[in-house]
């Protein structure tokens, strides 16, 4: 699970990128237009979401308005708290929470070390 929280006080902040997913009907979409398309700025986040929200849940918790959230395929949440206690609540022995407060300009990666 992907918990999202991000103010965004001005929208996404990207014009392009809210054109570009606005309309679309599901990340399933979004995900064959990118490639039909192919790369491009701004829309490259917008698949890059669509493909992890496809294959993960997703939840988004912010101040930006509602309506925009979902037209760009985000499901708004309601209680930040509420979810990070149902994701610890069903945390596996051996499994880990990564917290990324420069989200946007880090990249993940995972060291598994043998026994």
């Amino acid at each position: 699970m992907i918990i999202l929280t991000a103010a965004c006080p001005d929208g996404t902040g990207s014009r392009h990128y809210e054109d570009w997913a606005t309309g679309k009907a599901s990340n399933t979409e979004v995900i064959e237009k990118f490639c039909l398309e192919g790369f491009l700025i701004d829309p490259h986040k917008v698949y890059q979401i669509a493909r992890d929200a496809s294959q993960i849940r997703l939840m988004f918790f912010s101040k930006t308005n509602e309506d925009l959230a979902r037209a760009l395929l985000l499901i708004p949440g309601r209680d930040l708290q509420i979810a990070v206690d149902m994701v610890l609540a069903n945390l596996q022995p051996g499994e880990r929470v990564g917290v990324l407060p420069y989200a946007d300009s880090t990249i993940p990666y995972s060291i598994i070390h043998g026994d």
